[in-house]
């Protein structure tokens, strides 16, 4: 039986693009709760990132893993926070700036003044460049822009990622380039062109462990939704796993089941499915088996 669903954001639960997720998956999301089963995010976004996607309404992402494992909530507390070096961080900044089409952004979670709305900050990245990424990426968030990272204690940043132009082998030059310069991060790809920085070791399955102590369940208790290579880590950790039919090849291959695609509401589907059967797998229809 299924205590808790975990699910991704982008390109699983939230369609890339999309600035909320559809009323169908809010509303399936109150019917796992009704069931008496949790629901979370797991996301390389922080909470702060949460409240439009989610409506506004925290009962649906008080608990869950964020800025791709390095923090996580329950009950709307944090539990566990892991930090990146500030740094390597500097040295990432200069690296990314010296590549054509490419660019460091930062989540500030009060804007870049430390006293507005939240924003995403893109560091040391021309206006043009900024924008071939941004139309690329279909950017919907707010921006803001600065010519280099804050330094001060007190400004510690911890959900950043690195967006380029180039395809798939771009990605995978770029990842492994920046890895071997900087080893104390990793590099986990969460869309076609979004690579987010992750101290290295810390995924959203290391995080799973202190999640799923916490409420004290069984991996096979647990349902994950996913569609990129930064779920492939939970996907392998958890028996019930789940991928996208529109995700990568790598996560395809390491879930047990593929779904219909985000644009279709497919996560939305799973947990109308789940919640009407009260957890058990049995009852949902629209899981297929993956292939190999």
């Amino acid at each position: 039986m299924i205590k808790l669903v975990l699910s991704d954001m982008d390109g699983t639960l939230l369609p890339h693009g999309q600035k909320r997720i559809s009323a169908r998956a809010k509303l399936a999301i109150h019917l796992l709760h009704q069931a008496g089963i949790a629901f979370g995010p797991s996301s390389g976004r922080e909470r702060g990132a949460m409240f439009q996607p989610f409506w506004g309404d925290h009962r649906l992402y008080d608990t869950g893993i964020l800025s791709n494992g390095k923090k996580v909530y329950l009950g709307g507390k944090l539990i566990d926070h892991r930090t990146l070096d500030q740094d390597g961080l500097q040295r990432l900044v200069g690296l990314v700036s010296d590549l054509p089409d490419a660019l460091v952004n930062y989540y500030a979670p009060h804007g870049l003044r430390g006293i507005d709305r939240p924003s995403y900050v893109v560091v040391d990245c021309p206006q043009d460049e900024y924008q071939r990424i941004a139309t690329a990426g279909r950017f919907t968030t707010r921006r803001e822009f600065a010519d280099h990272l804050p330094r001060h204690p007190k400004s510690e940043i911890s959900c950043v990622c690195v967006c380029a132009l180039g395809g798939q082998s771009r990605m995978d030059q770029l990842n492994g380039q920046l890895s071997q310069a900087l080893p104390q991060f990793d590099f986990l790809q969460s869309s076609p062109i979004i690579l987010d920085v992750a101290p290295h070791g810390v995924t959203k399955a290391s995080a799973l462990e202190v999640l799923r102590h916490a409420l004290d369940i069984d991996l096979d208790e647990i349902l994950y939704l996913g569609d990129s290579d930064n779920d492939v880590a939970m996907m392998r950790a958890i028996p019930n796993s789940v991928c996208m039919g529109d995700g990568t090849a790598t996560a395809r291959q390491a879930a047990r089941w593929t779904i219909g695609r985000a644009a279709d509401d497919a996560a939305a589907q799973v947990m109308e499915q789940l919640a009407a059967a009260d957890g058990d797998l049995a009852g949902v229809s629209c899981l297929r088996e993956t292939e190999g």
